[in-house]
């Protein structure tokens, strides 16, 4: 019986997904052939990056668009949690981002390929920042350029203040800022200053340890009342809860 010699194993096709500029987006692919990046206007060549199974690439992008071509190339949006996380840890510090050196050059990291759910995204993202490596520190610079990023900066600065002047002081109309701080926060602008008074109000008391009354007052709630109400239909617990009942209002 005559043996037909066996055909080689056909590779899978080569995919080229593009980055547009100031964006990104996590890549990886089955493993059997490195991701081959090219970006527009940066003229020094970029590594080729090797994918193990259970990693992805994090690319992004400043002025330059980002070409990456390998085989089995898959691609998905980097989670909008991300950069708002950020901006909320950098605010809680008082950090401010430099701009970065050269904003042709892209941001890059191999991360793991996790589910990238808001749970998984926070603790990436606390480890990412107590490592502390030059390339995620690439990352956090492209990311405090976005507008997600400063927008919530800007709300966190000047929560106090209404709606209507928060959008007048960003120099939008108020439905332009409405919806560009639900891309931004993932929630209502109205809801998420009403979670930040509130959270704002509740780490007054965890702080100083004065009562609910003077919480109220200080923190812009009409009585006590107000106060406990608001807290309780956000959080599911009233204050006292919270903070265990031997604590007095």
């Amino acid at each position: 019986m005559k043996l037909e010699p066996l055909s080689p194993l056909s590779a899978p096709p080569e995919q080229v997904e593009r980055i547009a500029r100031d964006h990104g987006a996590l890549l990886w692919t089955d493993g059997r052939a490195p991701v081959l990046l090219a970006a527009r206007r940066w003229v020094l060549p970029l590594p080729a990056i090797d994918l193990r199974p259970g990693t992805a690439l994090l690319a992004l992008t400043a002025n330059t668009a980002l070409d990456a071509r390998s085989a089995a190339l898959e691609r998905r949006p980097v989670p909008d949690v991300l950069p708002r996380m950020l901006a909320f840890h950098d605010h809680a510090l008082g950090i401010q981002r430099p701009q970065p050196e050269d904003l042709r050059r892209p941001a890059l990291l191999v991360v793991p390929q996790v589910s990238w759910d808001e749970q998984s995204c926070r603790s990436w993202l606390v480890q990412a920042l107590i490592a502390d490596h030059a390339d995620f520190n690439r990352c956090t610079l492209l990311w405090a350029r976005s507008e997600s990023y400063q927008v919530v900066r800007f709300v966190l600065s000047h929560a106090e203040l209404s709606v209507q002047a928060l959008a007048a002081r960003y120099g939008l109309s108020c439905a332009q800022f409405r919806r560009l701080c639900l891309r931004a926060f993932g929630r209502p602008l109205k809801e998420q200053l009403r979670l930040i008074r509130a959270t704002r109000a509740l780490q007054l008391h965890a702080d100083t340890g004065i009562s609910f009354t003077q919480v109220a007052t200080e923190t812009g709630f009409s009585s006590p009342s107000h106060f406990c109400c608001e807290i309780k239909s956000l959080l599911g617990r009233s204050p006292r809860d919270i903070f265990g009942r031997s604590r007095r209002s």
